[in-house]
């Protein structure tokens, strides 16, 4: 007879820091931060045919705290879920894990946008375009 290989999604959970520092495994000097922080985390809940992504994301623009100096300034965490979107917390983020599937991190200190690539402006696009 033949044999048949069973498929089953991994379940076991994925530790992953919140930032974690490159510094000690680049050589040389360095102009720009090596630490990077984490800014969103993609789950998947199901099995290998079907299931939910749902995201968590931090939006730094929004901080914790009314703006006289109270509450700890830490950067709002987001969950999205379809069209729901709700404030959660890095716990909820943390426990997660065993969900995670894609994790994005940034360079500290680099434009929030594209992690620290400066996109090509509209009126640059053809000049880069292949033939």
């Amino acid at each position: 007879g033949r044999a048949v290989a069973r498929r089953r999604k991994i379940d076991d959970p994925v530790d992953f820091p919140i930032s974690f520092d490159l510094g000690g495994m680049i050589k040389g000097s360095q102009d720009v931060s090596s630490t990077y922080d984490l800014f969103g985390v993609v789950y998947h809940m199901g099995d290998l045919g079907s299931g939910h992504y749902t995201a968590r994301a931090v939006d730094r623009t929004h901080r914790y705290g009314d703006g006289n100096g109270n509450g700890n300034g830490a950067s709002k965490w987001f969950n999205y879920n379809d069209s729901v979107v709700s404030e959660t917390d890095e716990r909820d983020v943390m426990a997660r894990s065993k969900n995670a599937y894609m994790l994005f991190f940034q360079r500290r200190g680099a434009p929030a946008r594209y992690g620290g690539v400066e996109p090509l402006g509209p009126d640059e696009w053809d000049t880069h375009k292949k033939s």
